[in-house]
């Protein structure tokens, strides 16, 4: 394989630049996506800046004109995820519409009644949907059958105004601003909490074009973003001193050693120059452009060559802006993702910097805030205090060898309920009330049901009794229950126990009770319920730690009481909730392979690592809900403080209340804080008014409670948790406010409430718990040897702190990211190499040029259009490849002139030299066009003009188990059999059919951005899907369960029993059957694909009795030349075509880097949802071959392989011992496996649909990777060959396929496929002369047919 052909392997768009001729190449991206006023952008952009203003601007509006001349927001403050999240609103009320017969409808509402059932959760009651005001006013509402009704509220994109808490209605009003008189409208529903979402009334008079096949006119279509589009910039190999040529030197060497020899000096040399960069776009120039460097095996830096950071310096990469943390991964290194985060912290500084003189300690503080938490470790904790009765059940020591294998199957399975956990790991210490109570019992019953079918724990016991101090009661339980164990050995009396009084149930069991434990139990120490309530702030029961962590008491009683008849939620939630301790329990690694009696100590030595500990049990406002995320739970943004501020006011409470009770208890509660009362200030008010609500919030309560902004949930609220509540959140704000200098003491309310209802209450998704950014930055600058301390303007608002590793794409984006922001930043940047932190190097990254959407490369002028400017003038030609990171997927839509197939006339040694002039050329997979030739259109034209539009959206989600759980978020129960699901759009068309990936992910692919239904076949179920971006909010993969009980965007199966009768799983894709022969091609490259047309016109002429059917894989590797030519031979030949695409799933499945790599797999991997299921048998060929008189297709497509799901022919290397020399595949491959060629493939797609083959393929592929590296030199091949055991593989008969340089020549004589494999890597077209027969003249007849 020659250099030029690697090289341009990974590329997909080739630009020549004649020396000295630099041309400025303007790029745009066009969507299917209707054309949005910009006042709808200036919206969204003031809804984001200030949600204050935006309602303010809103329910005053009366025109365009009058709201610009108003509001001049500032630029910075676009987030280019604006345009997909318009078209949401767009696809959404569009879908609606169409369901509820209100396209015409300027204005139309939907009406949804909350009701609070006995189970105390909200459920939409009643659905009414209204054409204009007047209707609603008038109730006139539209005749729907409730199952159309249903609606889903999104807390985190919808825009809600809640003015009336006390009414259970809310009110969706779809709206065009331009269109109906906002202010009559708004003061008719003055009293009416609403949601507000656009209506695009102009989108209507437009063609559906983005539900088909894109049909684009310049006046009716957005030009895309240009952020999140890679371009790859590369020198074009000139001599044999290039990096990449001296990768292939290393072809010979072994194997597993190739890589890191080449590429450690290589990442030295770019660490090096980042050394001695003094400004960020000098960074950013070495990151995005690696240069050329010709290296020698023996370059070492002397320096960075002897750093080893392996377990010192963390690996991960991620950056700090002011008081935000962001882990750069897959998700949250998109630049979309990047931008929002720190125009977010931005935003957010400019507020703190008002009422702050010192803004950097408030942001450190902000960071560590979470590791400062206090951690409970009362005195009762200590073994040596003998507080607790100790209950184990199993007295070996216990192995720790295998702890770190369970945690990586927990990991990787996901599935709790196979997971056997061994006795020792877990231990639970509960305090116990003697007083009878109910929610005591079914907590009792589910932890004994968890400890005998599930996760095996030890327990310790601390009892108390609420009503007595009475300690021989106390004591005479301990003996009774201390002898039930150890006749019993488990915990099922215990329920039994405390079920109604647990004295009356000792004295039954009286003739059982050992004397034994006397002495045993008189050393224990009785703690008293109002001792643990006063030292410790514990005063409810039942009490529960794990692994000496305490778990939120009030999620605990919570889900308990609200669960009492449904014992398997709790079940639920408790497992979870264990194995997330689990999972965070750090074992020493002194300790890793050794045994121990108890873990006790190892976790009370974990606890001590904490500078902050506390005494007292610490219950933090954040913690009220079940692991909501912050984002929905509901924020009082206070716009009116009273008059009776004081410099010591820390914590303001707002209440509002029908509960004449509460307000009494509340306003005693508040005058019996006697230490803190004068920090506290008291609001009751009637309503909200006067203040805006942000988030989630249920409608139609007695009581709402809001402190320093943050909703309160009030369930079982008493004095002892209002105490500790305030306490908390006092000791909270103490540590936030830590040496923070305020400008007026007066203005710290207002601070505090500006940081409470903030992001910051969230912690970063993509931020474990255990990951102190702060803490991580300062040991990487104290270790890199390459630390850069820049500023682009003297007094910076941004400040900034990075860890990167050099030749990352994360790194890149980052770095490329805030070269091109507008505002003034200081950045502390510490660089590190992979080898230097640990990282061992499977593959060679990547590198590119990024093209954002900077103003000065957006010509306004041109609606859109982005220059490529300035690349470097050093070098001769560019490999430029667009990519779209945010997986829209972009093809290109003006260049047709360019595609043109060459005249070669008779004159085939043409088709040798055609580099400069093909568009997939045999030097590459690559785009190839000629800058000179683009100018000849049009001489005129000073820039080249490049046009993509969009395709379709790809988005990867994870499938979660069906769970009638509603209180259980935290489960990760997957699904644990391969699964097929229906897509439905929003307007009820059946879309396609998915098979699940690794029994846990779907990739779906989607038209645009709206609303989607996925039914799910095993069980009918419904789940409904909302896309405003394809970009998750919080750096991590969606995830979707399908539930049996409520949940907000769930659809009963019962409900839908007529809207799933139309949907028939088998029905969908079903077609007649008929004698079709299926043909698959992979084929890219100008040369290949003639040689695919050469194929085809074979068949069709050799076998014209047979329908054929060819399936051409799309993706960026079909050329518009190879489209054009398929439809000139569809007008004379008789055949059916798809082209069929399906999107790499880069979460769950690594992929190679080289695009030639990639179509090899794409043939092998994916085929269930890839070939279309109508499909039962598909042939697959390589490009390089012809087709011999006997090579019946349909003969090759009925042959009987037994069952096996795949089948190829051996590979004939073995005659008389020719061939190449056998690679690590062949050595390794078992005796009794044959070594198969995949140049011709039969594939029974219908017993892959149908298996675990593809997922069984997959996991082996990724095995692979991780035990090999996967050479980018091996073929396909040698993937599917060791992977029989997993995909086992039918011999076809060795006619099928014959090669010259590797087969018996007497077997010509009986072979129907010739394959141009060879050893001497001849030219494919001379090895077709000579053992093709009239292989010349079909050749030539073939281009001069395309050519007329």
């Amino acid at each position: 394989m020659n250099m030029q052909y690697y090289l341009l392997s990974i590329c997909a768009l080739l630009i020549l630049i004649q020396s000295g001729q630099m041309l400025d190449i303007e790029v745009s991206f066009k969507t299917p996506y209707c054309i949005k006023d910009s006042l709808y952008y200036a919206l969204e952009a003031q809804y984001f800046q200030n949600k204050e203003d935006f309602w303010a601007s809103v329910l005053n509006f009366q025109s365009r004109e009058d709201y610009f001349n108003q509001n001049q927001l500032q630029k910075y403050y676009f987030n280019p995820d604006d345009q997909t999240k318009l078209e949401y609103y767009n696809q959404l009320e569009k879908q609606q519409s169409m369901l509820y017969g209100t396209e015409n409808c300027p204005i139309w509402i939907k009406s949804i009644i909350y009701q609070d059932n006995s189970d105390q959760i909200q459920t939409q009651k009643q659905f009414s949907v209204f054409c204009g005001l007047d209707q609603y006013l008038h109730s006139e509402q539209l005749l729907l059958p409730d199952e159309m009704l249903k609606e889903s509220i999104d807390f985190r994109k919808d825009k809600i105004l809640f003015s009336n808490l006390n009414d259970p209605e809310i009110l969706i009003v779809y709206m065009d601003l331009k269109q109906v008189d906002a202010i009559e409208i708004f003061n008719k529903l003055s009293h009416k909490n609403i949601i507000l979402r656009y209506k695009f009334t102009e989108c209507f008079s437009m063609n559906e074009h983005h539900i088909d096949i894109p049909h684009y006119k310049t006046n009716d279509t957005e030009n895309f973003q240009g952020i999140a589009i890679d371009i790859k910039v590369y020198k074009y190999p000139k001599s044999p001193g290039d990096l990449m040529v001296t990768f292939l030197r290393y072809k010979q060497t072994i194997y597993k050693n190739r890589l890191h020899v080449l590429f450690d000096p290589y990442q030295q040399y770019i660490l090096n120059l980042t050394r001695y960069s003094n400004e960020i776009r000098e960074i950013a120039w070495i990151l995005e452009n690696h240069p050329s460097f010709i290296i020698d095996l023996n370059y070492t830096d002397p320096i960075e060559q002897a750093l080893n950071f392996t377990g010192i310096v963390t690996k991960e990469q991620f950056f700090i802006v002011n008081h935000k943390c962001v882990r750069l991964n897959r998700h949250s290194s998109d630049p979309i993702y990047m931008n929002l985060q720190i125009i977010q912290a931005f935003k957010e500084s400019i507020i703190f910097s008002e009422y702050v003189q010192n803004p950097q300690q408030l942001y450190q503080n902000i960071l560590l805030i979470d590791h400062k938490k206090p951690v409970f470790r009362p005195k009762f904790l200590l073994e040596e205090q003998n507080s607790y009765l100790t209950l184990r059940k199993n007295k070996n020591r216990l192995d720790l060898s295998k702890f770190n294998q369970l945690i990586q199957q927990i990991s990787k399975q996901g599935n709790y309920s196979n997971i056997k956990v061994q006795p020792g790991l877990m231990q639970v210490l509960l305090i116990l009330d003697l007083s009878h109570s109910q929610d005591q019992y079914h907590f009792l019953r589910s932890l004994a049901e968890i400890n005998k079918n599930h996760i095996e724990f030890e327990m310790r016991l601390i009892i108390v009794n609420s009503k007595s101090d009475d300690e021989t009661q106390i004591g005479y339980v301990y003996k009774c229950l201390t002898t039930l164990f150890e006749k019993e050995l488990n915990y099922e009396f215990l329920p039994e126990l405390f079920k109604e009084d647990p004295i009356e149930f000792c004295r039954v069991q009286q003739n059982n009770i050992d004397n034994q434990n006397d002495d045993k139990i008189k050393k224990l120490k009785i703690l008293k319920s109002h001792d643990l309530c006063q030292d410790n702030s514990i005063c409810e029961f039942p009490f529960m730690m794990i692994n000496q962590n305490v778990i939120n008491q009030q999620q605990l009683l919570k889900a308990i009481a609200l669960n009492k008849e449904q014992q398997g939620n709790i079940i639920d939630l408790l497992k979870s909730i264990m194995i997330d301790q689990l999972i965070k329990l750090k074992i020493p690694e002194n300790l890793i392979n050794t045994q121990t009696s108890n873990l006790f100590d190892i976790y009370l030595r974990q606890l001590s690592i904490y500078k902050y500990q506390t005494e007292h049990y610490q219950g933090d406002i954040r913690n009220q809900y079940l692991q909501q995320d912050s984002n929905s739970i509901a924020k009082l943004k206070i716009l009116d403080f009273p008059d009776t501020i004081t410099q010591q006011s820390l914590v303001i409470i707002h209440v509002q209340s029908q509960d004449i009770e509460f307000l009494e208890n509340i306003k005693e509660w508040v005058n019996q804080l006697n230490s803190v009362k004068q920090q506290i200030i008291l609001e009751i008010v009637e309503n909200f008014n006067n203040h805006l609500i942000i988030g989630q919030l249920s409608l139609g309560q007695k009581t709402y409670l809001f402190v320093n902004g943050l909703n309160v949930d009030i369930f079982g609220m008493n004095k002892y948790r209002f105490f500790r509540l305030i306490q908390n959140e006092k000791n909270h704000l103490n540590l936030l406010l830590e040496r923070v200098q305020l400008k007026d003491n007066l203005q710290k309310l207002k601070l505090i409430n500006e940081i409470r209802i903030t992001e910051y209450v969230k912690v970063n998704a993509s931020i474990s718990d255990d990951f102190n950014c702060l803490q991580e930055f300062n040991v990487a600058q104290n270790k890199t040897i390459s630390l850069r301390k820049l500023k682009t303007v003297p007094n910076p608002i941004l400040s900034f702190k990075a860890k990167v590793n050099v030749m990352t794409r994360e790194a890149v984006n980052f770095i490329s990211l805030i070269n091109q922001l507008g505002l003034g930043l200081k950045i502390e940047l510490a660089l590190f190499t992979q080898r230097s932190v640990g990282i061992e190097m499977k593959y060679l990254p990547y590198n590119f040029f990024r093209l954002f959407f900077k103003d000065q490369q957006s010509n306004t002028q041109s609606k859109g259009q982005y220059k490529i400017t300035n690349l470097s003038r050093k070098y001769d030609s560019y490999f430029i490849d667009i990519v779209q990171s945010r997986r829209q997927i972009f093809i290109t839509n003006e260049l047709s002139p360019f595609y043109e197939l060459e005249d070669y006339g008779d004159d085939l040694q043409k088709m040798q030299n055609i580099q400069s002039n093909s568009l997939f050329g045999k030097s590459g997979y690559s785009l190839v066009f000629s800058l000179s030739q683009l100018r000849k259109l049009n001489p005129s034209e000073r820039n080249p003009h490049i046009q993509f539009y969009q395709k379709r959206v790809n988005q990867l989600i994870k499938i979660g188990e069906v769970n009638s759980n509603p209180f259980n978020p935290l489960s990760r129960n997957l699904m644990n059999k391969k699964e097929r699901f229906m897509l439905i759009d929003g307007s009820g068309k059946a879309i396609q059919t998915f098979y699940s990936i690794l029994h846990q992910y779907l990739q779906l692919i989607l038209h645009s951005p709206g609303r989607y239904f996925l039914m799910r076949e095993n069980t009918q179920e419904i789940i409904q899907l909302d896309y405003s971006s394809v970009i998750e909010s919080d750096g991590q993969l969606d995830e979707f369960e399908f539930q049996s009980g409520y949940d907000s965007v769930i659809f009963r199966s019962s409900e839908l029993d007529s809207f799933k009768s139309n949907y028939n799983f088998q029905n969908l894709n079903l077609r007649k059957k008929n004698e079709t022969v299926n043909m698959y091609y992979t084929a890219s490259g100008s040369l290949f694909e003639k040689l695919v047309l050469y194929q085809i016109k074979q068949n069709l002429e050799d076998y014209s009795q047979y329908n054929f059917r060819f399936l051409i894989w799309e993706g960026t590797f079909s050329s518009p030349s190879l489209k054009l030519a398929l439809a000139k031979l569809a007008t004379i030949y008789d055949f059916e075509m798809e082209y069929i695409n399906y999107p790499w799933p880069h979460d769950v499945a690594f992929q190679d880097q080289n695009y030639k790599r990639i179509i090899l797999l794409y043939r092998i991997l994916f085929l269930d949802n890839s070939i279309p299921h109508h499909l039962d048998r598909i042939v697959y060929r390589d490009a390089d071959q012809c087709s011999l008189f006997n090579s019946d297709m349909k003969e090759l497509q009925n042959t009987d392989i037994k069952g096996f799901p795949q089948a190829m022919v051996p590979h004939c290397r073995f005659f008389d011992n020719k061939g190449w020399d056998e690679n690590k595949v062949m050595k390794d491959l078992p005796n009794d496996l044959l070594y198969f060629t995949n140049n011709v493939l039969l594939i029974d797609a219908k017993k892959y649909r149908e298996s675990d083959y593809p997922d069984k393929l997959l996991d082996y592929y990724q095995a692979a990777i991780g035990k090999w590296g996967f050479d980018p030199f091996l073929l396909s091949q040698d993937f599917q060959n060791p992977a029989q055991v997993v995909a086992p593989i039918f011999p076809l008969d060795e006619d099928w396929e014959w090669a010259e340089d590797f087969c018996d020549p007497e077997k010509k004589k009986t072979a129907k496929i010739i394959d141009f494999q060879d050893i001497k890597r001849e030219d494919k077209l001379s090895i077709a002369k000579r053992v093709c027969p009239n292989f010349t003249f079909n050749f030539v007849a073939l281009l001069e047919f395309l050519r007329n």
